[in-house]
């Protein structure tokens, strides 16, 4: 992998991650708008749903991230034929935490974006 295409991958995750960022704002801010016309606990809670989705899912890569630099790190001294398994096997243990995060956080966002829709369908105070 040469050098730009390092730039080119660092770029992309830094999109991805402004993207969410933007998602999970947007859901925020209108989830705060219902909750103010609502009456209730869950609809004081709804607006946290959204960012602390994200932040799980951000959790969720960065333990896998770290999981995954001790994969490889823990091969070198492994031999050639060893490395392959160990490798799968890491990697695979590390793909745990990642799927589990996006898992979360696309609940989060899926929940808010529904209970935002009849929030703001519904009549207020109810």
């Amino acid at each position: 992998m040469g050098h730009g295409e390092n730039h080119g991958l660092v770029a992309a995750a830094i999109i991805a991650v402004l993207f969410q960022l933007v998602v999970a704002l947007a859901l925020t801010i209108w989830a705060a708008i219902v909750a103010r016309r609502q009456t209730g606990r869950w609809w004081r809670l709804a607006p946290i749903l959204p960012m602390a989705g994200a932040g799980l899912g951000f959790l969720g890569f960065a333990v896998a991230i770290g999981l995954l630099v001790g994969a490889f790190r823990g091969v070198g001294q492994l031999d050639p034929e060893e490395k392959t398994a160990a490798l799968a096997h890491d990697i695979g243990r590390a793909m745990i935490p990642a799927w589990t995060g996006l898992a979360v956080s696309g609940l989060s966002f899926v929940v808010s974006l529904a209970s935002s829709l009849v929030g703001s369908l519904r009549r207020p105070g109810r």
